[in-house]
């Protein structure tokens, strides 16, 4: 598997979803290995994105332009190794929280450790 695809995820959702918040923040992660992929998903009930600024989000991975380092890191990485029709999923809703998914296919893997499903339910900020 690649390096730091996760790291840049966990720190998106600390930094953009739970630094502006006025409650407990969340951050749930959550792999599972199913029909030959592995999925990973983090998912925040942080301060989530506004459908407009959401859009232009995804335009910017999209085109690879813009400032989302991170996030584009992951996505152009995950295309790369793993091919074209693999990649990362952006959902939210302002107020909510913000899920990001990502999925490749495991015979790509290189699994030092076996995943079967690994739930980190609770990261809790106060």
């Amino acid at each position: 598997m690649l390096n730091f695809l996760i790291q840049p995820l966990l720190e998106n959702a600390i930094v953009h979803g739970l630094s502006s918040i006025n409650h407990s923040g969340e951050i749930h992660f959550e792999t599972r290995k199913e029909e030959g992929r592995l999925h990973i998903k983090v998912w925040d009930n942080g301060s989530g994105i506004e459908p407009e600024r959401l859009k232009q989000v995804h335009e910017n991975l999209n085109s690879g332009d813009g400032n989302h380092i991170g996030l584009l890191s992951v996505k152009e990485r995950i295309e790369i190794f793993y091919g074209p029709q693999h990649g990362m999923e952006i959902s939210s809703l302002a107020g909510t929280g913000t899920t990001v998914q990502a999925e490749f296919m495991q015979a790509n893997l290189l699994i030092r450790i076996p995943i079967q499903n690994i739930h980190i339910t609770k990261y809790k900020l106060y």
